[in-house]
């Protein structure tokens, strides 16, 4: 099941008390070590019934696990101290490199011979003295490893997080120093800071000192707050409409077209009008509408509504959409032109 494996001087020995031995190295199967769920006893920990993390199985997939797993034997078994979410996912790690015919991983285990007391000091330790990296020193690791050549899933895998989580670490290092510097120190969310990104650097600053003038760093109060002083200042990329706007805006044209059936050139004005409305309030709109004119209103696939607009190059295009059969395909269309 496992086998002894000589200590070598880079193996750090646990400190000994009179009744304790050295400890020894085992490399065993995961699946092989046990996890307490009695929750009568010492060695019992709520960390033992959690989920699979998806993250943390495709990390040992690639690296193994990295951190030797600390258990005392009870019997035959071999009990674990800390390590119980290491074992956990390598134990799904294994299942698929097996699924896959990859060869499974085994994990170094250090088997010591303490007492309830120091088991149960030992679990709470390991866990509660661990000191993550802030998050703009994770950014900036994350930079690093880009510049090495690691893309950025890879970077991902690496960090246990999505490649969407490392864009948005990456968009923090876009912050002027101050800003940066507020996110380190957990003056400002990092959330906020990613919205300050988009901005010029100048007005960073000032937006900053304004947050923190009136108490406003994090949650929706930091979001009302940064919006009162980014008022009419346009940001450095152009906007794009998000999600929201556009489920709402198409949920409305779909209302005023059933609420005006038999008069569609009227509900795609209304629905024009909306949209004019969403537009009215960005501060540098991806497109403005300028010309808005009706076809034939017939049952044939040559009967259309066009809408001529201005895209960013100021060249003027139409997007249309057919009254009846060719709706739903114009309507699609029509949303891929917005999210563009």
């Amino acid at each position: 099941m496992y086998e002894e494996v000589p200590l070598t001087e880079t193996v750090t020995e646990a400190p000994k008390t009179k009744s304790q031995k050295a400890p020894t190295l085992l490399m065993v199967e995961p699946e092989s070590l046990t996890i307490v769920h009695d929750e009568s006893d010492p060695l019992y920990d709520e960390r033992g019934a959690w989920p699979i993390n998806e993250a943390m199985v495709k990390n040992i997939m690639v690296h193994g696990v990295l951190v030797p797993i600390i258990v005392r034997k009870n019997g035959e078994s071999l009990e674990v101290e800390d390590g119980r979410q290491r074992v956990i996912n390598a134990c799904e790690a294994n299942r698929r490199l097996k699924k896959e015919g990859s060869h499974p991983i085994r994990v170094r285990v250090d088997v010591r011979a303490d007492d309830d007391k120091r088991a149960m000091g030992v679990m709470v330790s390991a866990n509660e003295q661990r000191r993550g990296d802030a998050i703009i020193t994770k950014a900036y690791k994350m930079q690093r490893m880009l510049a090495h050549g690691m893309t950025e899933d890879e970077v991902a895998t690496e960090f246990g997080c999505t490649t969407a989580s490392v864009k948005n670490y990456l968009l923090l290092l876009e912050c002027a120093k101050p800003v940066q510097d507020a996110v380190q120190k957990g003056k400002l969310s990092a959330d906020i800071a990613k919205k300050m990104a988009k901005l010029p650097k100048k007005d960073q600053i000032e937006a900053l000192e304004k947050l923190m003038a009136e108490g406003a760093t994090k949650g929706k109060k930091a979001k009302k707050a940064l919006a009162r002083a980014t008022k009419g200042k346009a940001e450095t990329e152009d906007q794009a409409l998000t999600k929201k706007e556009i489920k709402n805006l198409f949920e409305a044209l779909k209302g005023t077209a059933k609420a005006t059936k038999g008069h569609e050139e009227h509900g795609l004005l209304e629905g024009i009008k909306l949209l004019e409305h969403i537009l009215g309030k960005r501060a540098n709109p991806p497109f403005s509408i300028v010309e808005v004119s009706a076809g034939d209103d017939d049952d044939t696939d040559t009967g259309k509504k066009v809408i001529k607009r201005a895209n960013k190059k100021g060249e003027v295009v139409e997007v249309a959409a057919t009254p009846k059969r060719g709706r739903k395909k114009a309507e699609k269309a029509a949303e891929a032109e917005v999210v563009q």
